[in-house]
């Protein structure tokens, strides 16, 4: 150990000494090609002895700034050093180079400002206040840099530290998962260690894995111990609890099987009571969202005529009151819904879905500014731009849910093989690939999974294929349970626990399915609703013309269905509804939005059939 840290001190003198190295010889390089420049560019008749005062001078000056700028170097780099300790994380090496090149650029900048400066001064320029605006500039680019680096050595591991926190929270239900279903087996808990650091689901706890690995050599102490001391290091609280009581329990038991069931219990008790509130919050929220945005069509309908209220504002006030409500559900929905449940769509998904939010978002801007300035926009070409635009990521949508299915049913076809092998001792795969034998696409998956045993690209491909956390970490798990030759019971368990959790997730999606059904139901009944105060107002206008007698100016107002500027403004009103709402629903429900173009279509069906009924039969 001792001889481990005079190599690190003789390792840090060495790269000191280079750095001044690179400085002096940066230095050096410079006063030659200052040299020749003045040679060429002043005027023979200039003493020698000013150019040499001039280039002893720029010496001088640059010099200084080299050491100044060496030992402002090694500060940072120190700083940066014990920043990145703090967040448990090494240090890496692109950034002592990016501080080196940094200081040398702005070394240069300085130096051949100097130079500029001295020139201009010797040919008795009169334009010498642009020379010195361009020291100036030059000194405060060398400090701007290094503001930079310090603004980045302060605030990167600080990211790093959220990031980490953040990951390992995320992935922390599934690490005791996999921990409960290995702590049956044979393996040792260094063993069951060794897996997660091997993880392609556990992304953040497999890196946190391995850098215990790196503590252990770099201290000459065992990998436990170095995961034990993680409990007194890591920066969330919920992590540093659950493994000091891992590892020390295991230090005295052995195997921890029973604190990691309770442990599991608890977490898994958690991730239901946060979906349950969220299901409860959505209720009240949806239904505030709902009535803000479809009373205000609604009121139009009525009110617009006697206060005599332009059908830009009412387009506007859709908008305002549409995005702060938005913001604010979102970012409760995101708080709210536990991360290793979200779903990823793939990226052609994201793509297509993200094009069609643009178009949407655009035509819906577009109405409300051409209101604005009185320009007449046919709307229905533009409504039928917005529904067309959804088809695409509609179809891809429906495409990615039957392939999450299959995964759903994986599950349940695993719980179900389990159980039979525990009562006939035959092989899971075997009774699996027997129990899908009708289904091409389960079976294809179970003969992948049969490959996965022995060959890990197979594996990296089926884990990382998988539609969220959940599902990852059940595949993989599975996997390495048929690697090991695991025992029935830890097979049985692996089920029962991602089948527990999957429950969870598939109740969580039912009470939302709810939620989405009763917002369209209301919807469509305000929809008909503002059709039928529509047609009524201007059914009593008709009447009163049919008599013959002459109509009020108030009364007039009434004959909406046949003032286009407020119905474009009631259908653009309704159709942010219908795209905040359906945004707003399938978060709640899936954890993504980028899935949520047959809940936008829906509404936007939904909320506009009844105004676009009454246009028709007009």
């Amino acid at each position: 150990m001792r001889y481990h840290q005079y190599s690190i001190v003789g390792l840090e003198k060495s790269i000191g000494d280079l750095k001044m190295y690179v400085y002096s010889l940066t230095a050096t390089i410079t006063l030659l090609v200052i040299a020749v420049i003045l040679a060429v560019i002043l005027p023979p008749d200039i003493s020698p002895y000013i150019i040499v005062m001039l280039i002893a001078i720029i010496a001088l000056a640059g010099s200084t700034i080299a050491s100044i700028s060496r030992y402002i170097e090694d500060i940072i780099y120190d700083i940066l050093l014990r920043e990145f300790r703090k967040a448990g994380a090494p240090l890496p090496r692109g950034y002592s180079i990016l501080i080196t090149i940094t200081f040398i650029f702005g070394f240069l900048i300085f130096t051949s400002s100097l130079i500029i400066f001295f020139v201009a001064i010797v040919l008795g320029l009169t334009a010498i206040y642009q020379t010195t605006i361009i020291l100036i500039i030059s000194s405060l680019s060398l400090a701007a840099g290094v503001l930079t680096i310090l603004l980045v050595s302060t605030l990167s591991p600080r990211i790093i530290l959220s990031f980490k926190k953040f990951g390992t929270n995320v992935e922390l239900p599934f690490l005791i998962a996999m921990l409960r279903v290995f702590s049956r087996t044979h393996l040792s808990l260094y063993e069951i260690f060794k897996l997660v650091s091997e993880s392609i689901a556990l992304k953040s706890w497999s890196s946190e894995v391995r850098e215990r690995e790196r503590i252990a050599r770099s201290k000459g102490v065992s990998f436990l111990t170095a995961m034990a001391e993680l409990g007194d290091e890591h920066p969330s609280e919920a992590v540093r609890d659950i493994i000091k009581r891992i590892m020390i329990t295991g230090s005295y038991v052995g195997n921890p099987a029973d604190v990691i069931d309770r442990i599991s219990d608890t977490l898994f008790e958690d991730m239901r009571g946060r979906l349950e509130r969220l299901t409860g919050y959505m209720y009240i929220a949806l239904g505030i969202l709902m009535i803000s945005l479809l009373l205000i069509p609604l009121l139009a309908s009525t009110l617009a005529p006697i206060l005599g209220i332009p059908s830009y504002i009412i387009a506007f006030s859709a908008v305002a009151v549409a995005v702060p409500l938005v913001i604010v559900i979102y970012s409760l929905v995101q708080s709210l819904y536990p991360s290793g449940f979200m779903f990823n769509p793939p990226r052609v998904l994201k793509f297509l879905f993200t094009g069609s939010l643009f178009i949407l978002v655009s035509s819906l801007l577009v109405s409300v500014l051409a209101m604005r300035v009185g320009s007449k926009l046919n709307l229905a070409p533009l409504y039928t731009l917005m529904v067309v635009s959804l088809i695409p990521p509609l179809v891809l949508t429906l495409a990615y849910w039957s392939r999450v299915s299959v995964y759903e049913r994986l599950l349940k076809l695993t719980s179900d093989a389990a159980e039979m092998s525990h009562v006939t001792g035959e092989n899971i795969v075997t009774i699996m690939l027997r129990l899908a034998e009708k289904d091409r696409v389960m079976s294809r998956v179970i003969e992948d999974l049969e490959k996965s045993i022995i060959d890990d690209r197979v594996r990296v491909r089926l884990v990382s294929g998988a539609p969220n956390l959940l599902y990852a970490s059940f595949i993989e798990n599975l996997i390495y349970s048929l690697r090991i030759g695991s025992p029935v019971k830890a097979l049985i368990e692996l089920a029962r626990v991602y089948d527990n959790l999957n429950n969870i997730l598939s109740r969580h999606k039912s009470a939302m399915r709810g939620v989405e059904l009763s917002i369209a139901v209301v919807a469509g009944a305000l929809s008909v609703y503002v059709a039928y105060m529509l047609r009524m107002l201007t059914g009593i206008v008709e009447s009163v013309k049919a008599q013959g007698v002459s109509l009020p100016p108030l009364l007039a107002r009434f004959q909406i269905v046949l003032n286009m500027d407020i119905i474009q403004a009631i259908i653009i009103a309704m159709a942010i509804a219908a795209l905040s709402l359906g945004i707003i629903v399938e978060k709640a429900k899936n954890g993504t939005v980028f899935t949520s173009s047959r809940t936008i279509l829906l509404y936007m069906v939904i909320v506009t059939a009844g105004i676009i009924a009454v246009l028709l039969t007009v």
